[in-house]
């Protein structure tokens, strides 16, 4: 058993420097004004437009600035079990950890949806600190590879003949057994007029209202009412990657034979299943943005508006069956 920790500090950040500052609380209500046909009637008036909130006026657009202002923080706890015997070798690692960071790639590689500049207030980076994008809490990991005790020479029927040894010896059972909380995502939303430049957006949650309640459907894990669109030039209040995507539960297992052909010359018989038991497995890629719309790789459509919104969309390949020989000599 071991304990693990880091904090790492001055690590490496991309912002786009140039995102105009937000619209005043003062004037929410002026650039919110909408006409009969719901359209924003002042949003070519200042301070509703980009051009009239920027703190560099001679950067209109994006400038993307590397620092070294960023930090993360990891601890873990590992338990690893591990058994050799002469017929059986066994190892069992168990991982209970946490992961946090204020961005979890320098550029928007392998983010969740952050893209190229990173974070929604790019002025506020501190506000995304949250789980990091490949936190996983619990995972328990095993893997066994055993020689079963029957035919010549074992314990089970050790003084059979060799005809009989050659149906009933040389077994050999195998496989990797793994569980897995789910990956860390977050809920998009629309830039309504594009006036804060955010990418991403997020979505707004209703206060009170359970998240994983009253849902519809045997896809639905998210319930839809508990999220809305924030109001033009106002900031979704949902946290970067406050929610799991499903976790893996997943059995690879292997079950093979051996033919002693001569003194020296073996054949290997072998079958093995990947996703044994024909699992759901959800938990897709988690690099994608969703602004509205589901698509992605994500295994969950986490755009607010999309008619999909809170429904598993995507799961890994089902069972998968593998024949192979081989001779050893």
């Amino acid at each position: 058993m071991n304990y693990i920790g880091t904090h790492s500090l001055h690590l490496l950040d991309r912002r786009n420097i140039s995102q105009p500052f937000g619209i005043p609380a003062s004037s929410l209500a002026f650039c919110q004004t909408q006409d009969a046909g719901g359209n924003y009637i002042n949003l070519t008036n200042a301070p509703c437009t980009q051009a009239s909130r920027l703190p560099y006026p001679n950067f209109n657009g994006f400038y993307i600035n590397s620092d070294w202002h960023g930090y993360a923080h990891y601890k873990a706890m590992n338990i690893k079990f591990e058994h050799r015997a002469g017929d059986l070798a066994v190892t069992g690692v168990f991982t209970w950890a946490k992961s946090m960071d204020d961005k979890s790639a320098a550029a928007g590689v392998g983010a969740t949806g952050e893209g190229f500049q990173g974070t929604t207030d790019n002025h506020h980076p501190e506000l995304d600190y949250g789980p990091s994008d490949f936190n996983v809490d619990h995972r328990f990991v095993a893997s066994y590879v055993y020689q079963l005790p029957i035919g010549r020479g074992k314990k089970v029927l050790g003084g059979v003949g060799r005809a009989v040894d050659l149906l009933v010896g040389g077994w050999e059972l195998s496989g990797i057994t793994t569980f897995q909380t789910g990956f860390p995502y977050s809920i998009n939303a629309n830039d309504l007029g594009n006036v804060l430049d955010a990418f991403p957006q997020r979505a707004t949650l209703v206060s009170g209202c359970n998240i994983h309640g009253g849902l519809s459907g045997a896809f639905q894990r998210l319930n839809p009412a508990c999220f809305t669109q924030p109001a033009l030039g106002v900031y979704g209040n949902t946290g970067r990657n406050f929610l799991r995507q499903p976790g893996i539960n997943n059995w690879d297992m292997g079950l093979g034979k051996y033919f002693s052909i001569g003194e020296r010359v073996k054949f290997a018989l072998h079958v093995d299943t990947f996703n044994t038991f024909n699992h759901h497995q959800y938990a897709g890629n988690v690099g994608a943005l969703i602004t509205g719309g589901s698509g992605g790789n994500v295994a969950i459509s986490r755009g607010v508006g999309a008619s999909d919104f809170g429904q598993i969309t995507q799961a890994s390949a089902s069972r998968i069956l593998q024949l192979s020989g081989k001779f050893t000599f």
